[in-house]
């Protein structure tokens, strides 16, 4: 005869080590992602700063260089 009241045993739910065993492992993966979005975007803006500042200084060479070639004032002697 079937008792009224289920026993634990026929229960369907999680047990707690299951639960805290998904907790830790949930844990450990959202850690894991964490760690790999942080170094993407550290990368991302180094990338993004070099290729800024690249694109400044060749702005600055090109601006020095045209500067001095239009420049009437600079008296260079060959010989000397």
């Amino acid at each position: 005869m079937k008792s009224a009241i289920p026993s634990l045993r026929d229960s369907r739910a999680f047990s707690l080590v299951e639960l805290l065993l998904y907790v830790g492992i949930l844990g450990i993966v959202g850690g894991l992602l964490t760690g790999i979005l942080t170094t993407a975007t550290k990368t991302q803006i180094q990338q993004t700063s070099q290729d800024k500042l690249s694109g400044e200084l060749s702005f600055a060479m090109n601006t020095i260089q045209r500067l001095v070639q239009q420049s009437s004032l600079i008296d260079a002697d060959a010989g000397t």
